[in-house]
C-alpha cells in the first residue's frame, strides 16, 4: 500500500460516522423499537394467546427490520408501487411495506402456508374471491400495524412447524434459525437458512463494505433486550 493509500484509509476511518466501530445498528436504535413493543403489549399479549405463542421470540425476530425501516421510511414512496401490485400481482411490484418490512409475495406464501390451520384461515379469510380486489384487501392489512403484528405472529407459528426437522432446542439457536429464515425467504431450503445466519449484510445490503451484523445476531440482540423486560411486559 502505498502512503497516499495509508494516508487515505486512516483518514476515511477517522471521519465521524464513517464506519461504525463495532456495530451497525447502535444499542440505543434496539431500545427505541423494544420500548414501542411494550406500548403494544395489549395487542401482542391478545395475539400470544391467539397463537399460544411466547411473544418475545417472535418479536426479536422481526425487530431488526423495524430498525431498518426508521432509517428509510422517509424515502419510500409506495402508491404506484401498490396500485401495480394491485392490477398486476406480485411479478410486477412486490415491495417492502410498513415496521416489519413485509413484501406481498410474503404475506401471499404465508396464506398458503395458513390453510392447514383452521384457526388461521377463518381469521386471515377474505370476504371475495376476486384477485384484484383480495390484492387491495391485502395491502390495505399490511398497512395496518396489528395486521403487521399478526403476520409476524403467523409467520413464527408456520416457521415452527415447516423447519421442525432443524430447529434446535435450545431458544437463542431456534430464533438464530427463525430469524434467517425471515430475513432470506422462508420457503427457501433449511439448508440455505442455515448457511444465512453467518451472512454479515444487515442492515445495507451486502454491496456495503462498511461494517454490519448478521440478521440473527441482531435479532437475538433484540432477544437479550427483551429478556431484560421478561416478567415486567411480558
Amino acid at each position: 500500500m502505498t502512503k497516499t493509500s495509508t494516508f487515505l484509509v486512516l483518514l476515511i476511518a477517522l471521519l465521524p460516522g464513517a464506519i461504525p466501530a463495532q456495530a451497525a445498528i447502535s444499542q440505543a436504535r434496539v431500545e427505541e423499537v423494544v420500548a414501542h413493543f411494550e406500548s403494544q403489549s395489549r395487542l401482542i399479549d391478545s395475539l400470544s394467546c391467539v397463537f399460544n405463542q411466547n411473544a418475545i421470540p417472535v418479536l426479536a425476530v422481526v425487530g431488526p427490520e423495524w430498525v431498518r425501516y426508521s432509517m428509510v421510511r422517509d424515502l419510500m414512496e409506495t402508491k404506484a408501487l401498490e396500485l401495480a401490485y394491485v392490477r398486476f400481482g406480485p411479478k410486477a411490484a412486490d415491495f417492502s411495506i410498513g415496521p416489519f418490512q413485509m413484501k406481498p409475495s410474503f404475506v401471499e406464501d404465508l396464506e398458503k402456508e395458513m390453510k392447514n390451520s383452521c384457526l388461521l384461515s377463518a381469521t386471515a379469510a377474505y370476504p371475495v374471491e376476486n384477485p384484484l380486489i383480495r390484492r387491495r384487501i391485502r395491502i390495505q392489512r399490511m398497512k395496518d400495524p396489528r395486521w403487521q403484528y399478526f403476520y409476524a405472529f403467523a409467520f413464527y407459528s408456520l416457521s415452527q412447524n415447516r423447519f421442525a426437522d432443524a430447529l434446535s432446542e435450545k431458544e437463542t439457536n431456534h430464533i438464530a434459525f427463525i430469524a434467517s429464515a425471515y430475513n432470506l425467504g422462508f420457503t427457501r431450503p433449511a439448508a440455505d437458512i442455515e448457511k444465512w445466519q453467518q451472512a454479515r449484510v444487515f442492515p445495507y445490503g451486502s454491496d456495503f463494505r462498511g461494517t454490519q451484523e448478521s440478521y440473527s445476531g441482531v435479532a437475538l440482540r433484540f432477544y437479550e433486550a427483551l429478556q431484560e423486560r421478561r416478567g415486567k411486559v411480558w
